[in-house]
């Protein structure tokens, strides 16, 4: 509508107009400096709103018992038992004196696993008598711990080079005698000539005693890795003991960890059946799918409690119970043959080795108790203290219980941290070291009256069970130099310091009249009073949140009030730029008129 503006008057009328409004729009600047003063005090009632609830959980953690009175009980040696103390323990000392400690029952495959001679573990094992056969035939046979590859490997700095299609073991350890000139022999163990532990092993021996290295960087056969002679310690030859040796690490023929049940070289049928149970629990499988690991898996996310793991070394399963204590564990191989295979169980008869577990044995004082763990509650019978056991004793351990400070020290702290962090910020939002110039909440009493019901609480005496009264300044936590009189409520400046001296003293001599007075026993103590006080009061439904509530309900009002004056300075807008369109035309029209005149003027003349 403005689009004839100024062709016929000259005029600026655009700029005229809003030049016009601009009185009309003081009102909103004035409403909105009005609405970010009363956004600033929302935002600073929110901020000490914080700082009050910080108040409260201070002052509620004063309330607490745990807090005031505490316990320590301190080991004179950590590495045989370490001890707690609740806030009831007896103060003293305890001779703790440690027999013997908690253990859990665990069950392994038994020797053999089934394999009918007593020896090895549960896979199919390696024996003199494999001798004659290929390499190829025994690694399809499993009798290796993995498939041996043909190539070459090192024995005393000797290549041995083999192929395991036409190489027998027999014939292998015939080369590495030959390429030593003699010096090395090996042989698969015996228990009968060599002695316990050496059947499903490999003895490589070297006469005449000396070093006797076996592998190279440079091997291309794993033949020393499958019979697990790579890792092998030098020792000495069990049957002649003047000459050096080296003997597999663990047993060689073993079951597949992560092959299909049936076909993971176990020397006893795993037979058809899908389900066995660890004490009452149970364990579902399929010997055509699922590996030993995840059988392992499955007994360990189950229920039975125990734990299950593999030992690839002896070629055993080891079940263990969780928990320890006399107990013991049961299992059922619910007319399959699974848990048989792997040497554990044949129904519900437990044919592994069997260990069971037992309870903890300890004295305190000379006194004897039993425990089923090794972490033991109300240790000897001593209300609330607690022990861990760790190791056997050859003499008595002292434990020594004592009043704990720290914990009253650090709560008392915190609470004079956090009133002072509030009494910073009520000064900060309060007071102006400028006449001219007003704090954001000066002359609002709501900040101010929560602060002097405050200090009121703290400096009013409260009643104890002696029929005396008790004050804050008692335990060290006063409003001016440690150890002086707290200054009347209601004070500018005031700050609390705690003489942690003082607290110490008060609780050693009286921890009751201590507790009694922050409120810790009974319900008249001073921190029992603010937490009701503070929690009502920084609620949603408190002062400080209403004031917050209608601070917001009155920023929109004035957004409201806002809105209409735009729209009423809007609708002027518009009635200013009709009225000067309506002038501008009529005089243009009135200056076409003119022209037109003068012109008929000029020509009759």
């Amino acid at each position: 509508m403005d689009g004839l503006s100024g062709l016929a008057s000259g005029l600026d009328t655009k700029s005229l107009i809003e030049n016009l409004l601009s009185l009309d729009r003081r009102p909103i600047s004035s409403l909105n400096t009005r609405k970010t003063t009363i956004q600033s005090q929302a935002d600073a009632y929110r901020a000490l709103n914080t700082k009050l609830q910080t108040l409260q959980a201070k002052a509620f953690d004063l309330t607490q018992l745990n807090q005031i009175i505490a316990r320590s009980a301190t080991s004179a040696d950590q590495t045989k038992a370490t001890g707690a103390a609740s806030s009831d323990t007896p103060t003293g000392s305890y001779s703790l004196e440690v027999v013997s400690l908690a253990t859990s029952t665990k069950v392994a495959s038994a020797g053999g696993a089934g394999n009918g001679n007593g020896i090895g573990g549960m896979g199919a094992i390696l024996t003199g008598a494999d001798g004659p056969s290929t390499l190829a035939a025994l690694n399809t046979a499993g009798r290796f711990s993995m498939a041996v590859t043909s190539g070459t490997f090192t024995v005393d700095g000797q290549s041995v080079i083999i192929d395991v299609n036409t190489d027998t073991l027999d014939s292998v350890f015939t080369k590495i005698n030959v390429a030593t000139g003699g010096a090395v022999s090996a042989r698969v163990g015996n228990s009968a000539p060599d002695g316990a532990g050496f059947d499903n092993k490999v003895i490589v021996s070297k006469s005449g005693g000396g070093a006797l290295a076996v592998g190279s960087s440079g091997d291309g056969s794993n033949f020393l890795k499958a019979l697990k002679l790579d890792n092998a310690l030098p020792g000495t030859d069990p049957t002649a003991p003047a000459n050096a040796a080296v003997t597999s690490t663990g047993v060689v023929g073993t079951v597949l960890r992560n092959g299909p049940l049936n076909a993971a070289n176990f020397a006893q049928s795993v037979g058809l059946g899908n389900v066995f149970s660890v004490n009452g629990v149970n364990i579902n499988y399929d010997v055509t799918k699922d590996t030993l690991m995840d059988v392992v898996n499955r007994v360990n996310a189950s229920t039975a409690g125990v734990t299950a793991s593999y030992d690839s070394v002896q070629d055993k399963v080891i079940l263990q119970s969780r928990t320890t204590g006399s107990g013991s564990i049961t299992l059922d191989d619910k007319g399959g043959s699974l848990l048989k295979a792997m040497g554990l169980a044949n129904n519900t008869t437990v044919t592994g080795t069997a260990t069971a577990g037992a309870n903890a044995v300890y004295k305190v004082n000379g006194a004897s108790f039993s425990a089923t763990s090794n972490t033991v509650s109300d240790a000897g019978g001593v209300q609330g203290l607690s022990l861990t056991l760790k190791d056997v004793t050859t003499t008595p351990v002292l434990i020594s219980v004592g009043v704990d400070t720290g914990k009253a020290q650090t709560a008392l702290q915190a609470f004079a941290d956090a009133y002072n962090a509030f009494a910073d910020d009520v000064e900060k939002y309060t007071t102006s070291s400028n006449p001219k110039q007003k704090a954001l909440l000066q002359g609002l009493s709501t900040v101010t009256s929560a602060r002097d019901r405050i200090l009121a609480v703290m400096n009013t005496p409260v009643n104890v069970s002696t029929g005396s009264t008790g004050i804050l300044g008692e335990l060290g936590l006063t409003s001016g130099a440690p150890g002086t009189n707290p200054v009347s409520p209601g004070s500018k400046g005031i700050r609390y310091t705690l003489d942690a001296t003082k607290l110490a003293a008060a609780l050693t001599n009286n921890p009751n009249r201590v507790a009694e007075i922050t409120g810790a026993i009974g319900n008249n103590g001073v921190f029992g009073q603010l937490n009701t006080f503070l929690r009502q009061t920084s609620s949603s439904t408190g002062a400080f949140s209403t004031a917050q509530t209608s601070a917001k309900d009155q920023i929109k009002g004035i957004d409201e009030q806002i809105d209409r004056l735009n729209k009423r300075i809007d609708t002027k807008r518009v009635r200013l730029q009709t009225q000067f369109n309506a002038m501008e035309k009529a005089m243009a029209k009135s200056q076409s008129q003119q022209s037109a005149i003068s012109g008929m003027m000029s020509r009759s003349q």
